[in-house]
This record gives C-alpha cells, sequence and structure tokens, in this order.
C-alpha cells in the first residue's frame, strides 16, 4: 500500500516546517483527495481522520461543492506525520499538538530525520526482540 523512500526527504518538507516520518511512493499524482482515500492510504477509519482533523488545527481540507472534504498532499503527509506520533511513538493528543508546535517553532533537519527514523528502526527491533521473549517465555512453561 504505502512505501517509504528516505530518498525523497525533500517533498515531505510543509510550508509550515513540518516533516511527516513516512514519505508518500505510490499515491496518484492528484490535488486533492477525498476523505475515503485518506482514510485508506493511512490505514485508519475516516471517523478517526475527521477526529483528528478536530484536534490539530494543521490539518484543514477544503470542502468541495456538496460539502465534501477535499485533503491536499500535505494535509495526507501531516496525517501521516501524527499518526506515527500516536500509534508509534505512543504520544497523547495533548502531547501531539506540543511535537507539532516545537516542530514549527524549530523546522526539522534532514540531520533530524535521519535520527528520527533510526530512533523508529531501534524501537521496531525492540518490538520485535520483546515479541521473540514473549514467545520463548511461553514455550519454557509449556
Amino acid at each position: 500500500m504505502i512505501k517509504k523512500d528516505p530518498r525523497a526527504i525533500e517533498e515531505i518538507f510543509s510550508d509550515d516546517g513540518l516533516v511527516a516520518v513516512d514519505v508518500f511512493l505510490g499515491i496518484p499524482n492528484k490535488v486533492f483527495f477525498r476523505i475515503g482515500e485518506v482514510s485508506r492510504y493511512l490505514g485508519v477509519a475516516p471517523s478517526v481522520v475527521r477526529y483528528w482533523e478536530s484536534e490539530f488545527k494543521v490539518i484543514k481540507p477544503e470542502r468541495s461543492r456538496s460539502g465534501q472534504r477535499l485533503y491536499r498532499r500535505k494535509d495526507l503527509q501531516n496525517l501521516a506525520f501524527i499518526k506515527e506520533l500516536l500509534y508509534e511513538h505512543r504520544f497523547t493528543i495533548a502531547g501531539a499538538k506540543m511535537c507539532l508546535i516545537k516542530k514549527r517553532q524549530h523546522p526539522v533537519t534532514a540531520e533530524d530525520t535521519e535520527e528520527m527514523s533510526n530512533l523508529i528502526k531501534i524501537q521496531k527491533i525492540i518490538d520485535v526482540l520483546e515479541d521473540i521473549k514473549a514467545i520463548l517465555s511461553n514455550k519454557k512453561h509449556d
């Protein structure tokens, strides 16, 4: 579905200095995305996207004549960053808001992005090792 490419770092910087952890490849080169498309790309329900929109003022979809939300690529990238903060790093909504404010005050550099990427990789390795430890622990008790 969504692929990551660390070579496309320039694409992830938005006008207000935010940076998304994930870089999207394979997303159609379109100006607007409807909420169903956004939810599929992110892997969350449309209600989650609407909730994040209400909580994070950086997400500002336009409206079609019929009132449907139309998200820009920048919105999609910011939503991916929010998802990363909430789901991967286990930030609270308040913590994610503070992180977004901090990012706006101090734009992220390429080195910061690489460091964050490395930290995410390390956390994923730790998660896998904890899973292996739990499996081995269960086998000892059997």
